[in-house]
């Protein structure tokens, strides 16, 4: 997994020195990415399923449907 120690390992910069404009976007990339997962799997366990956002999120992940093992088995019955 990336993680932020193994982004930087590929350069030998001394301990202490700030990170260079590359490493930073490196960085901040890893933080955006980590963020929007971590939201999106907070709003699945917040709002369940059959949330409207949620769906969308699914579809959106998967390219437009949702596949059926993202519903739960009670899904398809009626409240």
């Amino acid at each position: 997994p990336l993680t932020p120690c193994t982004l930087f390992s590929t350069s030998a910069q001394e301990p202490g020195t700030p990170l260079s404009d590359q490493e930073y976007h490196q960085f901040f990339k890893f933080l955006r990415i980590t963020i929007q997962a971590r939201t999106a799997c907070e709003l699945r366990e917040l709002y369940g399923c059959k949330n409207s956002l949620v769906q969308r999120l699914d579809e959106y992940e998967n390219h437009g449907v949702i596949p059926p093992a993202l519903f739960p088995s009670s899904h398809s019955q009626s409240s």
